[in-house]
């Protein structure tokens, strides 16, 4: 059964590369984030339906495209060569992007989630970044040099975005926090980010644009996430 799924997923990902991604993406998010509901805060019956949902057009509309963004570039600029010394300059680089794709997931989601003033947003970037970003270089930094040493491009996003589940629970418990009335108070943002712009998208999250920029996944159809991703190389956007 498992053997018969990754050989209809391979199918898929060379044929439709950018789409097979954002489902992928999409369904790592939705699990995340009921992991984050009723695992971490127990919701039980009263889940969340509407967060939900925005996780998954998170996933598949903002880390899929922003992975296969910075994968690509990585590429371009370093080959796709398995080197440790390749894989270290290509998670340095992602790296750099983490606060600037954070910070616009958090605001996408907020702009979703509705009923959010700027002020409130900013507040909560300053006091949640920081955690968001530490986190993904300690969770993604490892992931990638094993994506980018020992796993083939066209699976870098199924492998990623196993990790993802998990690091995803914790981006949308992070960045769904309970927002007071904008009074002038800071956002009250515990540790809940669980919906990471890293797996937002961290250059290392959820999608891999190395996935999706695969010569046979994004190039021959044509990443995101990718991530991943998820946080790889995760070029034919129209499959």
């Amino acid at each position: 059964m498992g053997f018969l799924f990754i050989k209809l997923y391979s199918y898929t990902l060379r044929k439709h590369p950018f789409k097979t991604n954002m489902v992928t993406t999409g369904t790592v998010f939705l699990l995340g984030d009921i992991l984050s509901q009723q695992v971490l805060l127990k919701k039980g019956n009263d889940h969340d339906v509407e967060r939900s949902i925005r996780s998954v057009a998170m996933g598949s509309c903002y880390s899929t495209p922003i992975a296969l963004i910075l994968y690509n570039l990585a590429d371009k600029m370093f080959g796709r060569a398995k080197t440790l010394v390749n894989s270290i300059r290509k998670v340095a680089l992602l790296s750099m992007f983490s606060p600037l794709t954070n910070s616009c997931y958090i605001t996408c989601n907020n702009t979703l989630r509705g009923g959010v003033t700027l002020s409130q947003t900013l507040a909560q970037i300053q006091e949640t970044l920081p955690g968001i970003v530490l986190a993904s270089w300690g969770v993604w930094w490892p992931t990638s040099f094993f994506l980018f040493i020992a796993v083939p491009l066209r699976h870098r996003v199924l492998v990623s975005n196993i990790v993802g589940v998990l690091w995803t629970g914790y981006l949308t418990h992070a960045t769904n926090p309970d927002i007071p009335a904008d009074n002038g108070n800071a956002v009250v943002c515990g540790t809940n980010s669980v919906t990471d712009a890293n797996s937002v998208t961290d250059a290392n999250s959820v999608t891999d644009a190395n996935s999706v920029t695969d010569a046979n996944s994004v190039t021959d159809a044509g990443s995101g996430s990718a991530t991943a991703s998820s946080f790889e190389n995760k070029q034919n956007l129209n499959s």
